[in-house]
């Protein structure tokens, strides 16, 4: 069973924006974790370009914490650990892949944020979007929703190129977002 993403065509428009989007679902296709949306393909039908990738039966970490909001209730410390714990083994395995001759393939995700962590059913945590996230956040920065945004590292925000350093403090925005409430800041500037 596969997830189908449409992408939107004012993205898809630049030549400069597919052929990053192409490389960067090229390293992600090459990605096979538990905690880790596998990515199968990127495609074309007539306009629209789309990703296919591994389908996760639940539901993005953001629709959960809106539930715990609107129920005026926290997550648990203990669940908030887990989740990043979770996230960052994904992360580690995609910070560490090595290509064929053993050179460092710098896979760095770009957009951890509550919308491309998934909670499976079963218990699982997976991190989507390996390769749509970068490409998105770092050619079409004016396309990101507010409440993403607030949620990246700074360098990214100014966009600034980004390593793994990037994806860390992302994922202690989401612990932050997790156990307060609140984005880790609240402006878009980056500070």
């Amino acid at each position: 069973v596969l997830t189908i993403k449409a992408l939107r065509p004012d993205l898809t428009a630049s030549a400069a924006f597919r052929e990053r989007l192409h490389h960067e679902v090229g390293l992600a296709a090459r990605l096979n974790h538990v905690n880790v949306a596998q990515v199968f393909d990127l495609a074309r039908a007539g306009d629209v370009h789309y990703v296919a990738q591994e389908f996760v039966d639940g539901l993005p970490l953001a629709s959960i914490l809106g539930a715990v909001a609107f129920g005026q209730k926290a997550v648990t410390a203990e669940v908030a650990a887990f989740v990043c714990a979770e996230v960052c083994a994904g992360l580690a395995y995609a910070h560490g892949r090595r290509d064929e001759r053993g050179r460092p393939m710098d896979i760095v995700h770009g957009r951890i944020t509550p919308r491309t962590v998934l909670l499976s059913k079963s218990g699982l945590v997976k991190v989507i979007d390996f390769g749509i996230g970068r490409t998105v956040t770092t050619m079409a920065l004016d396309r990101v929703d507010d409440a993403d945004i607030r949620q990246l590292a700074p360098e990214v925000v100014r966009g600034e190129a980004a390593d793994v350093r990037a994806d860390i403090f992302s994922v202690g925005a989401l612990a932050y977002l997790m156990l307060t409430g609140r984005p880790i800041y609240d402006g878009v500037s980056g500070t």
